[in-house]
């Protein structure tokens, strides 16, 4: 699978998981949800509009409004290419 659909499929089920969170009915600690809340609704507005570099780290992205770019930090011996941010977050992609 190409690292483009490997990272569509990535954002689209983080919007599906964030989506599915939000609607979660309110606990009894209203106040702090409603911050909760809030917070998943900016996450989910990052998952629906990506990135425009594809070098960027989509969960620092996605989950924290952080820009951080993917460094290649390792490789297989299968052609796997292993990225990581500076949050540690991982990525693998086939060689091309």
């Amino acid at each position: 699978m190409g690292a483009d659909k490997q990272g569509t499929e990535h954002r689209l089920e983080m919007l599906r998981q964030l989506k599915e969170k939000y609607n979660q009915p309110d606990p009894p600690e209203v106040l702090k949800n409603k911050q909760a809340k809030a917070d998943i609704y900016q996450q989910i507005l990052r998952a629906e509009s990506p990135p425009d570099d594809p070098e960027l780290c989509l969960d620092c992205w996605v989950y924290h409004g952080e820009r951080l770019k993917m460094v290649a930090h390792d490789s297989t011996e299968y052609g796997i290419d292993i990225f990581r941010c500076a949050n540690d977050h991982e990525r693998r992609a086939k060689h091309k």
